[in-house]
């Protein structure tokens, strides 16, 4: 018998994620000891000595270290593995190799949401954050299915958040802004003026009349939950 007129269950619409307690948050996915390790090349004659005599030394210092970011479905141990990152920093060389693991071992080339290609000037991975429990840290999903959470303090040495405060200049697509003022749902912005970052040495120009412009977090952040604003000038002038 054949039955017509049923259709099969469709799969439930994955809900639009936002920040619960941190907005217009990043953290520093680069553990703090990595820092060190990019900084080698620059204390090598510290290290080991005579470079020259001492090349076993030289290879140990320089060879590349690989560090593991745990990643879990819950803000406690308790919670079930939701597998790794895998980020490989090779010393005086910027990141590239940073890998997001599946638990059935699938790998994800991963990308920050914003940094600085110099990391002597700043973190070059910086990820979303979307809610803090003292040091866990919750991320927003893609590449993960679904958002994640890491013990910041245990795998990267410390819990260092940036925010959008006021006076800061952001990039939003293609709009260069300056924050007025954080709102429970969005920022307050206008546009950057030449007096916002003045780097020529003379006197800097008053700020010209503007319009302020209020943007929601649809604006702010895509679907899975990423910021979309990054920072305009990372190196300063």
């Amino acid at each position: 018998m054949v039955v017509t007129g049923l259709t099969a269950p469709s799969a439930q619409p994955r809900p639009v994620i936002r920040p619960v307690n941190t907005p217009f948050t990043t953290i520093d996915l680069v553990p703090q000891h990595a820092y060190e390790l990019l900084e080698r090349p620059n204390r090598i004659k510290d290290i080991c000595g005579d470079v020259e005599r001492n090349l076993q030394c030289v290879g140990k210092v320089l060879t590349p270290h690989t560090y593991v970011i745990h990643l879990f479905t819950a803000p406690y141990y308790k919670g079930k593995p939701a597998g790794a990152i895998l980020m490989t920093v090779t010393p005086g060389v910027e990141l590239t190799d940073v890998e997001y693991i599946a638990p059935n071992g699938v790998t994800t080339r991963m990308t920050p949401d914003d940094g600085v290609d110099d990391w002597g000037y700043g973190s070059p991975f910086r990820f979303t954050v979307l809610e803090r429990q003292e040091h866990w840290i919750k991320l927003p999903r893609r590449p993960f299915p679904e958002p994640v959470w890491i013990d910041a303090q245990t795998d990267l040495g410390r819990v260092e958040l940036e925010s959008v405060k006021t006076g800061d200049l952001y990039t939003l697509g293609k709009r260069k802004f300056f924050t007025l003022q954080a709102l429970a749902k969005g920022l307050r912005v206008r546009d950057e003026q030449d007096a916002d970052m003045w780097c020529d040495g003379s006197e800097t120009p008053a700020i010209k009349p503007f319009r302020s412009r209020d943007l929601t977090m649809n604006e702010l952040y895509d679907f899975d939950g990423h910021f979309l604003m990054t920072m305009t000038y990372p190196k300063g002038c």
